[in-house]
Order: C-alpha cells, then structure tokens, then sequence
C-alpha cells in the first residue's frame, strides 16, 4: 500500500510499516547496525502522532529506501569481516579453539 494514498489519520501506522519492511530487508543485506538506527529512529517517531512525527517517519521511509538501494549499505562479505574482527578483538590472542591436541573427545 502506498504511504501517500492513505488518510492522514492512519498514514503513520503505514509509514511505520514501510520502514520496518525496508529496515527488515537491510537487516538481511548485513547492515544490521544501520538497520538498528533507523528501528529506533522510527519508533521515536511512531511516539509523536502529528504533521512533524509523519514527516519524520517520510523522511526515515526515504533514508531507509535510498540504503537498500546500495548507497552507505555494506555487503555481507564487508559485514563478516567486521564481526570476525570484533569477535576476534574479544578473544585471548593465545587461546584455542577449545579442542586440545592428543587428548580423545567424549
């Protein structure tokens, strides 16, 4: 359904729901840290139901668009690299993988 062919009064759920489907899309693309931004950001907006929350939520519906759409969105392969250098930035650089060398697993 589009956003602008609704009546004032419910165009804000809509809006809502656009977002949220757009954001669920860039979550799956891997950029969920963006995807997290702009939740919160719509949520924020969601709270205020007036002209400002609804051209809040407009704008946010076209950030969120114009991210799936490739601009400032990482690839997953950039996204995996982040999260293998966080995870690894949390390790003990000597630990091991947990399996021990010459000792039988139960």
């Amino acid at each position: 359904m589009d956003p602008r062919s609704v009546p004032q009064a419910e165009s804000l759920p809509v809006l809502y729901r656009a977002v949220l489907d757009v954001v669920g899309d860039l979550e799956r693309l891997g950029a969920r840290d963006r995807a997290l931004d702009l939740r919160r950001q719509a949520a924020r907006a969601y709270q205020v139901w007036d002209a400002a929350g609804e051209r809040r939520m407009r704008r946010l519906l076209g950030d969120a668009q114009r991210d799936r759409s490739g601009a400032d969105v990482p690839g997953p392969a950039d996204s995996r690299i982040r999260t293998r250098f966080r995870r690894g930035s949390r390790r003990d650089p000597g630990a091991t993988s947990g399996r021990q060398e010459g000792v039988a697993s139960t």
